[in-house]
């Protein structure tokens, strides 16, 4: 914690990420935005004429999109106050994977291990988002403002990471279809041991008190149940994966505390449940 404003504080802060080598790093609010070639973000326009979503064309509204004069300045500039570019956070992304092997100038290796490894259920890090529901870690952060969208993700195994930005508060779909892209190309092989068998993950799941997920396995294959829904046969993927048949929702189980966890993730969205029984 310090009482020093934001913008001396990151200033000073800097020039000790030197070892990354070149990079585009500037500090919101200092009038410098223009100089880094910043693109225009967009948003979401409501039109008109809707007074509420029954009366709007959900195909229509979406494609429009307005252009935002300028950039917002947001008030919470610690997590919105610098501009950078998907160089910059690829570099990041691999510099942290380094620093786990105790290869890292810029950080420790103890503080990187805590970066990569979940700190509490549900699979967040230290300023990350970890997943090893495919049988590897796959590490790395999402994030959006008013007109924009990103997220960067790191594979230490094969030492690779991508980074993608959009200029759109539409791109949800291009963001998820990038990265799995990019996870077909980089990921390693799924460790087999890392892949719980389909019997050992049956059970009672708990959403909420008051919102019990059923899965049962029968023949190697797991059916979902969830009050007030008609049973779901789900389609196993490569790693220990599962997805909903049609549906933008894929299901990972996950070993904690000799617990499996369950994580549905839905579009952008995801929750956990630990099994009950």
């Amino acid at each position: 914690m310090t009482t020093r404003p934001y913008q001396p504080q990151i200033g000073a802060f800097l020039p000790g990420l030197a070892p990354l080598g070149d990079r585009r790093l500037v500090i919101s609010g200092t009038g410098e935005g223009g100089e880094v070639g910043h693109v225009q973000g967009h948003r979401r326009a409501v039109h008109s004429g809707c007074l509420d979503d029954s009366q709007c064309d959900p195909v229509r509204d979406l494609l429009q999109v307005l252009q935002i004069d300028g950039w917002r300045t947001l008030p919470e500039m610690a997590g919105a106050g610098l501009w950078t570019t998907p160089a910059d956070l690829v570099r990041l992304e691999l510099e942290i994977a380094r620093a786990a092997v105790g290869g890292s100038a810029l950080l420790g290796q103890d503080l990187a291990e805590q970066m990569l490894s979940a700190q509490v259920p549900g699979g967040m890090g230290l300023g990350t988002e970890v997943d090893t529901s495919g049988g590897y870690l796959r590490f790395g952060y999402t994030g959006s403002n008013v007109g924009y969208g990103c997220f960067s993700f790191g594979w230490p195994r094969t030492g690779a990471a991508v980074a993608v930005m959009a200029n759109s508060e539409g791109a949800e779909e291009i963001l998820r279809s990038t990265l799995a892209a990019a996870e077909r190309q980089h990921a390693p092989p799924p460790d087999p041991a890392g892949a719980a068998a389909p019997g050992d993950l049956a059970g009672q799941y708990l959403l909420r008190e008051d919102y019990p997920v059923d899965i049962l396995a029968s023949d190697g294959h797991l059916t979902l149940t969830a009050p007030r829904q008609h049973p779901v046969d789900l389609l196993r993927l490569p790693g220990g994966r599962y997805q909903v048949p049609g549906l933008d929702c894929e299901i990972t189980f996950e070993d904690t505390a000799g617990r499996p966890v369950m994580r549905i993730r839905q579009e952008n969205t995801t929750q956990t449940a630990a099994r009950k029984r």
